[in-house]
């Protein structure tokens, strides 16, 4: 799969979460992306009875381009290892 797998945190309450999403594309959208979202703020949504499950508010999101962004698990699994516990320490 051509795709651009990215990490997110949020905090509620004292507590901090993470999640992961991967935009489909091609190498040099990936390349651009590389470069403009990591810090960037994105809107994200959570389940208000367990913080732990929470997605994308707008996959269609102008910054992903035409492809838009998705959090299937069948494509999440593909993902290559990254640590999700650094992105919740900050």
């Amino acid at each position: 799969m051509n795709g651009y797998f990215l990490g997110y945190s949020f905090q509620v309450a004292e507590t901090r979460y993470a999640g992961f999403f991967v935009i489909f594309c091609d190498h040099d959208k990936s390349a651009q992306l590389q470069k403009e979202l990591p810090g960037a703020t994105l809107k994200v949504r959570y389940k208000l009875s367990d913080s732990n499950v929470s997605y994308l508010a707008d996959r269609q999101d102008p910054r992903f381009g035409w492809q838009g962004a998705g959090q299937n698990p069948e494509y999440l699994n593909q993902a290559p290892a990254f640590d999700l516990e650094g992105a919740v320490r900050k």
